[in-house]
């Protein structure tokens, strides 16, 4: 009987402990916001923007593949097809099929990430820009907007 009794309360302790500590159960990573958080001053627009343009600078937008890589490979701006290695060889020779380590497809679907990516963070500022209009200081409304 007192084993009974000791598992009774342990479980009864254990439920009583676990639906009573939902606060402390709720972790905030220290690398990620809420919107609403961001965008309360000045500088959280100004951090969303340089994010946006650090994006955009990333081999799959405009930093390679948007500019110089990619884009001019499948404009065949190189000869040679079968000599160029890894994926723009493939891209050279419009192979979207190849499911090796560089493939083509998966280039292409890192340039549209990247780029949706990019406009979503965007639209976050313009959501929120008109909303908050006090925090600027200067001319710096009219800059991110």
């Amino acid at each position: 009987m007192p084993r009974k009794l000791f598992i009774y309360t342990l479980l009864i302790a254990l439920l009583a402990g676990s639906v009573s500590c939902n606060k402390w159960l709720t972790v905030n990573p220290k690398n990620q916001t809420s919107e609403a958080n961001q965008f309360n001053n000045e500088q959280g627009f100004i951090d969303v923007l340089w994010g946006t343009y650090q994006q955009l600078a990333a081999a799959d937008a405009y930093g390679l593949n948007q500019s110089f890589g990619l884009v001019d490979v499948l404009a065949q701006y190189y000869s040679g097809k079968t000599a160029i290695s890894d994926y723009y060889g493939a891209a050279a020779r419009y192979d979207y099929s190849a499911t090796s380590a560089y493939n083509v497809q998966g280039a292409v679907e890192g340039i549209w990430k990247a780029d949706y990516g990019a406009i979503a963070q965007v639209n976050y500022i313009l959501k929120n820009i008109d909303s908050h209009q006090e925090v600027f200081t200067g001319d710096n409304y009219a800059r991110i907007k």
